[in-house]
């Protein structure tokens, strides 16, 4: 009879075949030593190139990818197309000495670091001990969260008072001194920073007895910090066109903190746009005529930097309700110091070169209405891509969409300079050359060769868009109806990825259709597909561009020149009701007075209709 097999046996053997045991079990393998042993080799260490690191994107992180950790966007996102976003840098601070553990507190310091190269060299050379903490430290308290808890009356919040930034222990700014330039990287992401030196330059000595105190005191209402902040995130961002870099929008901004002449100028047409808009403040028109009278008491005191962006603001303050039509009249004392200034520093500062621009692009919109030729003298500072003539790009730069941006209002420059006749260079029709004046045909042939190189221009920019500039929907027809049921206008639907590439395509429509209508009579026909050269596609194009958007930051001055230029021809009842509701639209978001525009338009079109009205009376009466 066969020896019974215990449970036990029965067990070991099951280890012994099935069971790996670790080097490191020695009381288990001096018991069985039946048991296979191996020999486990060391695990090698992970290469440092293929170490796991957590400083990548939050996208990279979650899809397990290895991140380039590249700001803003790393490339594994940008090619893909996810939304690249990183996790906050935090810096976590011991607790101060005899606190108790576990207990919350609300800091009241803030300290704000430069750590560029020079800002180091210069602090250790010129700061004192005694000066290093009252220099930079101000009075945040109150900003703590509402939900917490306090012991002690005297720590609940205050309100935020922004007169302690600059506060009266802090020593006046000696101007003589040059400003210490970021070099690097930029603080936050698509922002930058004044480094030249001459806009805070030798004006005015701070050794002066006459030098004005140049530290800005902010008053402890919300007035003043409503107004900023409607400028940061309204008026600022539309003037700039979504710019990424933000001239008006952000670097303004910063200038102003140093310099209360131009901080009152932002303040001024931040109160003047708000009361012209939909939901205006009581307190805004005296608010504007206030800042105002300071700001013109005090700008031509300042550096030329500060001088001219205030000024800037001061003619916008003064466009905005006066209307499209004025705007030529209101550049007309300014605009050549300002475009010499411009030319001179806008290849260092992006405010600089914001200004011309700016100047550009209302001069152009008034130019568009009352058929005349630019007053900006771009010809002999622009040149036909938009970049400066004294600062010439680099022939291997990236497209971008601002530089389409600026390639095309150039174009149009052209184009009302062409048509109506250049201040700078005299035109094919007014020229006194002997030659031309004996032969007529000679003169239409030399305005027959510089429009038809315009043209082939302007559409060789339009065929090689960007992707970017390009609309992502283009619906027209019939096709609008069936989407939209209310959509009776026969408008097209075009929708385009940012508002400067929106902007863009409304101004080469705008060229295209300026062009046809002054087309030479030399000229019987046009290369191309046939809707390029038609005037209804670019009219329909134009006010499809205007319907079928809702940005703040898309109403260009240039494409409300557009709209209003189109209108005229739109003879249908929906189509007018859609442009009188865009036009509303406008006024409602950016403050331009549309008034007399709109009253004209109307009247424009009842005679139209009336006239429709009595040409049909005779053939009732003959029927």
């Amino acid at each position: 009879m066969a020896p019974r097999r215990t449970r036990s046996s029965g067990r070991l053997r099951e280890l012994t075949t099935h069971r790996v045991c670790r080097a490191s079990d020695h009381s288990f393998l001096a018991s069985c030593p039946s048991v296979v042993r191996l020999n486990i080799m060391p695990r090698k260490p992970t290469p440092a190139a293929k170490q796991r690191v957590r400083t990548g994107c939050l996208t990279c992180r979650k899809r397990r990818r290895k991140c380039d950790e590249q700001k803003p966007s790393c490339a594994n996102c940008e090619v893909k197309g996810f939304t690249c976003k990183y996790g906050p840098d935090l810096a976590f601070v011991p607790p101060r000495s005899g606190a108790v553990l576990g207990a919350r507190h609300g800091y009241s310091n803030i300290t704000f670091v430069d750590d560029s190269p020079v800002a180091a060299t210069k602090d250790k050379k010129d700061q004192k001990p005694d000066e290093s903490q009252s220099n930079i430290d101000f009075s945040l308290d109150g900003l703590q969260s509402s939900t917490e808890s306090h012991d002690d009356p005297s720590e609940l919040p205050r309100p935020f008072g922004f007169q302690s930034i600059h506060s009266s222990g802090l020593p006046s700014v000696d101007f003589s001194d040059p400003p210490i330039p970021f070099i690097g990287g930029r603080g936050a992401p698509n922002t930058s920073y004044m480094s030249n030196v001459s806009y805070f330059g030798n004006s005015i000595s701070a050794s002066s007895d006459q030098a004005p105190d140049r530290r800005v005191q902010l008053a402890s209402s919300n007035q003043e910090t409503d107004l900023l902040r409607h400028f940061r995130y309204h008026l600022g961002p539309w003037i700039d066109i979504g710019d990424p870099e933000l001239p008006f929008g952000l670097q303004v901004l910063l200038l102003s903190r140093t310099n209360r002449a131009l901080q009152a100028a932002v303040l001024a047409v931040s109160a003047g746009q708000r009361k012209l808009m939909a939901f205006p403040c009581t307190t805004d028109s005296e608010s504007s005529r206030v800042f105002r009278r300071e700001a013109e008491g005090t700008l031509a005191l300042e550096c030329d930097l500060a001088r001219h962006a205030g000024q800037a603001l001061i003619m916008l303050q003064d466009a905005l309700p006066s209307g499209p039509q004025q705007w030529r009249a209101l550049l007309a004392p300014t605009i050549k110091q300002a475009c010499d200034f411009a030319s001179r520093e806008g290849q260092t500062e992006d405010v600089g070169e914001a200004l011309l621009w700016l100047y550009f692009r209302l001069d152009l919109a008034g130019c568009i209405l009352l058929s005349k030729a630019p007053l900006t003298p771009f010809r002999s500072l622009l040149q036909r891509d938009g970049t400066f003539i004294l600062h010439p790009q680099p022939q291997n730069q990236p497209q971008t969409v601002h530089r389409a941006y600026k390639h095309i209002l150039c174009l149009l420059g052209h184009c009302l300079a062409l048509i109506y006749g250049d201040p700078e260079l005299p035109s094919p029709q007014t020229i006194s050359s002997p030659e031309l004046a004996a032969f007529p045909s000679l003169r239409q042939s030399h305005f027959l060769s510089q429009w038809t190189f315009l043209w082939s221009d302007c559409q060789k920019w339009y065929d090689d868009r960007l992707v970017n500039v390009q609309q992502i929907v283009d619906i027209r027809g019939g096709e609008a109806d069936h989407i939209d049921p209310d959509h009776d206008s026969s408008f097209p639907i075009l929708i385009y990825t940012t508002p400067m590439a929106l902007v863009a395509n409304a101004v080469y429509h705008t060229i295209s259709l300026l062009m046809l209508t002054h087309k030479p009579r030399l000229l019987k026909s046009l290369p191309g597909p046939r809707s390029v050269t038609s005037h209804i596609w670019h009219a329909q194009s134009i006010a499809g561009i205007a319907a079928s958007n809702d940005s703040p930051e898309q109403w260009d001055p240039v494409l409300v020149a557009g709209l209003l230029l189109i209108a005229k021809e739109m003879t249908h009842e929906s189509q007018q009701t859609v442009i009188l509701q865009r036009l509303a639209k406008i006024t409602a978001t950016t403050g331009i007075k549309l008034d007399q525009e709109t009253e004209a338009l109307q009247a424009t079109w009842n005679l139209a209709r009336y006239e429709e009205e009595f040409e049909d009376e005779p053939d009732t009466l003959i029927s």
